[in-house]
């Protein structure tokens, strides 16, 4: 990790003085950094680039069947541990990889939800996705098939 301080006195009437801390990482991956920058008034602002922590621990389960009805998926998974986190998004696919649809938004700390009006015997992939912004972490992709036919 390399560190700068650049120190500039601008010419002129003009005597602020400009202090810029500059921090440069180049690793692999996101990389969390912290910077304090220091305003001409002399409030001081904090900078965080902290990664966006994606939910973890996906585990799918058969849901309940009733006659007559299409199948459910139950979905459990540990939180985003990002406090910052807008919500985490249910996202489902029947290809592997993708492309996903968002079938529910929850807010953190939301841990489970159940998929209904599913197809049988269909294969469905999910992955829980956390968001903030623009910015999104996904979990690892999960599957489970659903049963062959009506419930009985």
């Amino acid at each position: 990790m390399r560190f700068a301080m650049i120190r500039k006195r601008p010419r002129g009437p003009c005597r602020r003085r400009l202090i810029v801390v500059g921090v440069i990482a180049a690793m692999v991956g996101a990389v969390p950094a912290l910077a304090d920058f220091v305003a001409s008034g002399g409030e001081n602002h904090t900078l965080s680039t902290d990664a966006l922590a994606a939910p973890t621990g996906l585990a799918l389960s058969p849901g309940s069947c009733s006659v007559g009805s299409q199948d459910r998926i139950n979905l459990n998974w540990t939180a985003t541990t990002s406090g910052w986190a807008d919500s985490q998004e249910v996202m489902r696919s029947t290809t592997s990889g993708g492309p996903y649809t968002s079938v529910a938004s929850l807010a953190p700390p939301a841990n489970s939800f159940t998929n209904s009006n599913l197809s049988f015997n269909t294969t469905y992939y999910y992955v829980i996705r956390a968001t903030k912004e623009q910015w999104t972490a996904d979990s690892a992709e999960k599957s489970l098939r659903t049963r062959n036919s009506l419930c009985f």
